[in-house]
Protein backbone atom coordinates (compact mmCIF):
# COMPACT_ATOMS: atom_id res chain seq x y z
CA UNK A 1 0.00 0.00 0.00
CA UNK A 2 0.95 3.63 -0.73
CA UNK A 3 1.46 6.00 2.16
CA UNK A 4 -1.23 8.88 0.84
CA UNK A 5 0.23 10.93 3.93
CA UNK A 6 3.70 10.87 2.58
CA UNK A 7 3.16 11.40 -0.59
CA UNK A 8 1.01 14.50 0.54
CA UNK A 9 3.82 15.76 2.11
CA UNK A 10 6.75 14.81 -0.42
CA UNK A 11 4.37 16.90 -2.93
CA UNK A 12 3.73 19.96 -0.23
CA UNK A 13 7.67 19.84 0.05
CA UNK A 14 8.33 20.38 -3.75
CA UNK A 15 5.90 23.14 -3.75
CA UNK A 16 7.40 24.99 -0.74
CA UNK A 17 10.73 24.77 -2.48
CA UNK A 18 9.43 26.13 -5.47
CA UNK A 19 7.57 28.92 -4.02
CA UNK A 20 10.60 30.09 -2.26
CA UNK A 21 13.04 29.60 -5.49
CA UNK A 22 10.05 31.83 -7.11
CA UNK A 23 10.19 34.09 -4.71
CA UNK A 24 14.30 34.18 -4.73
CA UNK A 25 14.08 35.20 -8.36
CA UNK A 26 11.84 37.82 -7.91
CA UNK A 27 13.42 40.01 -5.02
CA UNK A 28 16.29 39.18 -7.49
CA UNK A 29 14.31 40.72 -9.70
CA UNK A 30 13.41 43.48 -7.88
CA UNK A 31 17.16 44.96 -6.96
CA UNK A 32 17.81 44.60 -11.05
CA UNK A 33 15.16 46.96 -11.39
CA UNK A 34 16.04 49.27 -8.35
CA UNK A 35 19.37 49.99 -9.51
CA UNK A 36 21.39 47.71 -7.28
CA UNK A 37 23.22 46.61 -9.92
CA UNK A 38 24.01 49.75 -12.23
CA UNK A 39 27.66 51.34 -12.48
CA UNK A 40 28.24 54.74 -10.35
CA UNK A 41 28.94 56.39 -14.16
CA UNK A 42 25.37 55.66 -15.10
CA UNK A 43 23.64 57.33 -12.43
CA UNK A 44 23.29 60.97 -12.16
CA UNK A 45 25.53 63.16 -9.80
CA UNK A 46 24.61 64.68 -6.56
CA UNK A 47 25.69 68.31 -7.01
CA UNK A 48 27.66 69.56 -4.07
CA UNK A 49 25.87 72.41 -1.82
CA UNK A 50 29.00 74.94 -2.33
CA UNK A 51 30.54 74.30 -5.63
CA UNK A 52 29.91 77.04 -8.36
CA UNK A 53 31.16 77.25 -11.72
CA UNK A 54 31.98 80.50 -14.29
CA UNK A 55 32.07 80.45 -17.69
CA UNK A 56 35.02 82.07 -18.83
CA UNK A 57 34.77 81.39 -22.60
CA UNK A 58 31.85 80.48 -25.28
CA UNK A 59 34.17 78.24 -27.10
CA UNK A 60 36.72 75.37 -25.77
CA UNK A 61 40.13 75.96 -27.18
CA UNK A 62 40.68 73.27 -29.73
CA UNK A 63 44.62 72.35 -29.01
CA UNK A 64 45.42 68.75 -28.77
CA UNK A 65 42.88 66.13 -28.96
CA UNK A 66 38.89 66.92 -27.98
CA UNK A 67 36.87 64.00 -27.81
CA UNK A 68 34.01 64.46 -29.48
CA UNK A 69 31.58 64.13 -26.21
CA UNK A 70 33.71 66.40 -24.42
CA UNK A 71 33.19 69.38 -27.08
CA UNK A 72 29.63 68.17 -26.84
CA UNK A 73 29.34 69.08 -23.08
CA UNK A 74 31.19 72.40 -23.77
CA UNK A 75 28.78 73.38 -26.51
CA UNK A 76 25.90 72.43 -23.90
CA UNK A 77 27.59 74.86 -21.15
CA UNK A 78 28.26 78.06 -23.78
CA UNK A 79 24.64 77.45 -25.58
CA UNK A 80 23.21 77.77 -22.09
CA UNK A 81 25.23 79.31 -20.08
CA UNK A 82 26.55 83.54 -19.39
CA UNK A 83 30.51 84.22 -20.26
CA UNK A 84 31.59 85.39 -16.39
CA UNK A 85 28.40 84.48 -14.30
CA UNK A 86 28.42 82.38 -11.20
CA UNK A 87 26.13 78.94 -11.94
CA UNK A 88 25.89 76.15 -8.81
CA UNK A 89 26.55 72.61 -9.62
CA UNK A 90 23.05 72.29 -9.78
CA UNK A 91 22.21 74.47 -11.90
CA UNK A 92 24.68 72.97 -14.81
CA UNK A 93 23.62 69.28 -14.02
CA UNK A 94 20.22 70.37 -14.95
CA UNK A 95 21.26 71.76 -17.78
CA UNK A 96 23.39 68.85 -18.83
CA UNK A 97 20.24 66.81 -17.82
CA UNK A 98 17.82 68.66 -20.03
CA UNK A 99 20.38 69.69 -23.13
CA UNK A 100 22.07 66.15 -23.85
CA UNK A 101 19.69 64.52 -25.62
CA UNK A 102 20.74 67.04 -28.70
CA UNK A 103 24.03 65.58 -29.11
CA UNK A 104 24.32 61.98 -30.11
CA UNK A 105 27.50 61.55 -28.87
CA UNK A 106 26.27 62.06 -24.99
CA UNK A 107 23.10 60.67 -25.75
CA UNK A 108 23.90 57.32 -26.79
CA UNK A 109 26.90 57.27 -24.36
CA UNK A 110 26.08 54.36 -21.65
CA UNK A 111 27.74 57.19 -18.86
CA UNK A 112 25.11 59.79 -17.69
CA UNK A 113 26.27 63.21 -18.60
CA UNK A 114 27.01 64.35 -15.22
CA UNK A 115 29.58 62.09 -14.55
CA UNK A 116 30.96 63.09 -17.68
CA UNK A 117 31.27 66.33 -17.17
CA UNK A 118 32.99 66.14 -13.77
CA UNK A 119 35.00 63.70 -15.74
CA UNK A 120 36.36 66.15 -18.36
CA UNK A 121 35.97 69.12 -15.72
CA UNK A 122 39.18 67.42 -13.88
CA UNK A 123 41.45 65.81 -17.00
CA UNK A 124 44.69 67.40 -16.08
CA UNK A 125 46.66 68.48 -18.99
CA UNK A 126 49.17 66.49 -20.21
CA UNK A 127 49.89 67.99 -23.76
CA UNK A 128 47.35 65.80 -26.02
CA UNK A 129 44.73 66.32 -23.78
CA UNK A 130 42.88 68.54 -20.94
CA UNK A 131 39.86 69.21 -19.20
CA UNK A 132 37.08 72.44 -18.76
CA UNK A 133 39.63 73.48 -16.05
CA UNK A 134 42.88 73.12 -17.93
CA UNK A 135 41.66 74.78 -21.05
CA UNK A 136 40.37 78.06 -19.32
CA UNK A 137 36.99 76.86 -20.46
CA UNK A 138 35.17 77.28 -17.09
CA UNK A 139 36.59 77.82 -13.34
CA UNK A 140 35.75 75.84 -10.24
CA UNK A 141 34.47 77.77 -7.25
CA UNK A 142 34.35 75.91 -3.96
Amino acid sequence: MINVEGLAEINSRKDDTMVEEKINQLKEKIEELKGGNVKKNQVPGKPQVGRKYVLLSKSLSSWGRVPQQQADLAKVLSNNMEVGKEYSEAEVFDVLQEQAVLYPSVERSVQDPTYLFRYYRGLKNDGKRAGFVARNFIRVIG
